[in-house]
């Protein structure tokens, strides 16, 4: 299938923001047509949504004692140029100068 082709069925059904291919709207339209791929599961209901609460995170430099809190694992990674998942993975630890706790 053509990209000028997925346009129009998805024009034609009237759902904006098609960038991501995994919404419910978007499979349900290209079932009807018989155009999804085999490897799509058949249960594409239960597909993964946003995490709506985000865990807040107390990181406390070791050199200076500043206690910082932020919102997200991810706002905490960007502030300091850590990956998230490194946050996650040293929670009640210490990673460089800073002890990191989830809260």
């Amino acid at each position: 299938m053509k990209l000028p082709e997925l346009k129009q069925i998805l024009k034609e059904n009237k759902i904006r923001g098609y960038s991501t291919c995994t919404r419910p709207e978007v499979i349900v339209a290209l079932e009807k047509h018989n155009l999804l791929p085999e490897m799509i599961p058949p249960d594409h209901k239960q597909l993964k949504t946003i995490r709506t609460n985000p865990k807040k995170v107390e990181i406390t430099d070791l050199t200076t004692n500043d206690v910082m809190v932020y919102p997200s694992i991810y706002e905490a990674g960007k502030s300091l140029s850590l990956n998230p998942g490194l946050i996650k993975y040293h929670n009640d630890g210490v990673y460089k100068n800073y002890a990191i706790k989830i809260l």
